[in-house]
């Protein structure tokens, strides 16, 4: 972790977490059996406060979780938060600084996919290389603002 990395506090504002709250619900809702979901990858991981609302909600039965994204400060961020879930036996957290449009084909395909930071990323070269039979979820916004592109 950057030794400088700091915590953007709108991670924990109202909408952003109403809106994980929100996509946790509605997979739970669509996915019959969230326990079949061994791998999961979180495209835009941030701070990795949506793999914390998970583990939290106690309904995955999650055995490797793959958190991306390009702010290595954040994905820094994300295993302290994480901490409790990465020293169990639970689970293995994998943390990538990477983009998800050029992702290494060596990685093992995920059972769930979730991208919410669609709006974030200027093209779908990211969607291309997902495998038939991947189940994802897909969360964006339509809100304006300045570093919203797509």
């Amino acid at each position: 972790m950057q030794k400088n990395a700091s915590l953007n506090m709108d991670a924990f504002s109202d909408g952003q977490i109403g809106s994980k709250l929100w996509l946790c619900d509605s997979v739970e809702k669509y996915f019959e059996n969230l326990e079949s979901f061994e791998s999961v990858w979180i495209y835009g991981a941030w701070y990795g406060v949506l793999a914390f609302i998970m583990f939290s909600r106690g309904k995955y039965s999650i055995k490797n979780l793959h958190l991306f994204d390009l702010d290595d400060g954040a994905l820094g961020i994300s295993r302290r938060i994480l901490n409790h879930w990465e020293l169990s036996d639970q689970v293995k957290l994998h943390f990538h600084h990477e983009d998800c449009r050029d992702l290494n084909e060596s990685l093992p395909t995920p059972d769930l996919l979730i991208n919410t930071s669609v709006e974030h990323i200027e093209n779908y070269r990211w969607w291309d290389p997902i495998p038939d039979g991947v189940s994802y979820a897909i969360q964006s916004t339509d809100m304006h603002h300045e570093e919203h592109i797509n």
